[in-house]
Parts: C-alpha cells; structure tokens; sequence
C-alpha cells in the first residue's frame, strides 16, 4: 500500500471535511458543485488562504435537480476525480492564469509583487489555496444574482445551513501564515460565525493615514487561546470594488484631497493593501 506524503494526508483531510460536513438537507435551489480547492506543494511553502466570497457559474455544471444534489451527494467518495480534477484543478490549469475580472487580477498581483513566493500556477496547481466563505450557488448565468448567497438571503442562510463549520475546520487543518477575507464588511458575521467560530473580534484598521476605516480594509486579531492566533487575517472589501468601483466613494475622495493626497481612492486603497502586506515579513527566516 502507497504510504501518502504530508500534502497528501492534507487533501485526503481536505476531502473528507466536505464530505463529511456538508450535509444533506431539503432545499429549493438547485445547488451547484462544492468548491474544493487543491492543496499544493507550493501551498505547505508559502501558507497563504485566499477565500473568495463565492462561486458563478461554477463550470455550469447543472444537472436536472443541481450538481449538489445530483452529483455531490451520491458520490462524496468521488471528491478527488468530480471536485478536484474536473473542476478545480481545470480552472487552476486552463484560466487562472488569464481569468478576467478584478479578482484574479488582485491574486496574481501577489505574486507580481512578491508578497507571496513563485508564480501563482507552479505546475499546473495554485501556490496558495483559493478557497470561497460560500462553497456553493445556485447561479444559472453570470448576472444571475437571485443565485448568488451574497444577494439571496434565502439562498445564503440554506447554503450556511448546510456548511455550519466547513471553513473554520478548514482553516484549522491548514495552519496558513496569513488568510486575506475578500469579502466586504458585510459578510463580517459569517466571517466570524463560520469561518473563524468566534462570537466577536478585534478589527484593527490597516491605514496608518486614518483614511481608511476598518469597515474599509481591517486587520482581525484574535485572542491567544483562539486556533488561528499565529494567522495573520485581513479583511477587505472584494477587489471588483476596491479595484474599481469604489472610485465612486465621495467621502473617501474628500478624505483623500484633505490629506493633499493625490491618487485615485482605488490606487489609495490597492497601496495601502499591498504596503501593509510588504510589511508583514511574510517568508523572514
């Protein structure tokens, strides 16, 4: 019998946790697949999660009664050849590279700038782990947004239903040297409840110029007994906003002419993510 090495034992444990904690209830939307992110060699080095706030159209893979129901459920011991190579692990390899949209853009300018280690895809596999605070949707078009659980507050509480404590044990199961919240301040209590398990936080704004707030971009800190003590979390709002839309922003404008600072709010507010991250010495010895 092949004796598995420590990536390995991670993804199996990785696999198991989906299986095991996304249980089955009734529902009225037609869920799609999990995301299931692939641990990689990469990963174990630079112990970065990345999470997302959730999927669109996660490959349209819809089956009559969705690919949850249909495809997930019958065959939870399937999760490496359903969840991992036909879905993840093709996205990884074919898109993540060249994937349109302020998300990616964001995730490969990590990279770009040496904040995390390597190029982002180190043989076919993400040298960080990308994973979402929703695994599942119920999305039929990219602008469908009745199916998206940052949107449906139906859909949302039914998908957190069904996920109780998947990333929080996730993240557990990792250990990751910093996790980055690409998820707005209006998830803040899923954040917390689901994915860290906590009833409250710290949230520690990130501009040393007081500009922005912690509503804005925020560091969490935890208390010493909490699992994720050692992990450096950060909050920020979805890079499609921060990257773009949130030009729009007025009072952060005035705030930014006041100071005599001369940059756009979307240049301000990728600077001061990308300097705080700098700072962090993610990879000293």
């Amino acid at each position: 019998m092949k004796t598995l090495n420590e990536v390995e034992k991670i993804q199996a444990q990785v696999n198991d946790l989906y299986s095991e904690i996304l249980i089955s209830k009734e529902n009225d939307f037609n869920l799609s697949y999990p995301l299931i992110p692939r641990i990689s060699n990469e990963y174990m080095k630079n112990r970065i999660v990345i999470i997302g706030q959730e999927t669109n159209t996660w490959y349209n893979c819809y089956s009559p009664n969705g690919d949850y129901n249909d495809i997930f459920l019958p065959n939870k011991n399937s999760v490496e050849s359903e969840g991992l190579v036909k879905r993840y692990d093709r996205f990884i390899k074919e898109a993540a590279n060249k994937y349109g949209g302020k998300f990616w853009e964001f995730n490969r300018q990590l990279y770009e700038k040496g904040i995390i280690k390597n190029k982002m895809v180190e043989k076919n596999k993400l040298s960080h782990c990308w994973i979402n605070l929703f695994p599942m949707e119920a999305c039929t078009n990219k602008k469908d947004k009745n199916g998206r659980p940052t949107h449906n507050l139906n859909l949302r509480n039914k998908v957190l239903s069904h996920q109780e404590l998947l990333i929080f044990e996730i993240l557990k199961l990792l250990r990751p040297k910093l996790i980055i919240f690409l998820t707005g301040n209006l998830l803040d209590n899923v954040i917390l409840n689901n994915a860290l398990n906590v009833p409250h936080a710290k949230f520690i704004s990130i501009d040393s110029n007081g500009i922005l707030e912690t509503r804005h971009a925020c560091q969490i800190s935890l208390k010493e007994n909490h699992h994720l003590y050692e992990s450096k979390i950060m909050r920020l709002y979805h890079p499609t906003y921060f990257m773009g839309y949130i030009n729009a922003y007025k009072s952060l404008s005035e705030k930014l002419r006041a100071s005599n600072i001369n940059k756009s709010v979307s240049n301000y507010y990728t600077s001061v993510v990308f300097d705080y991250l700098m700072k962090q010495n993610l990879f000293k010895p």
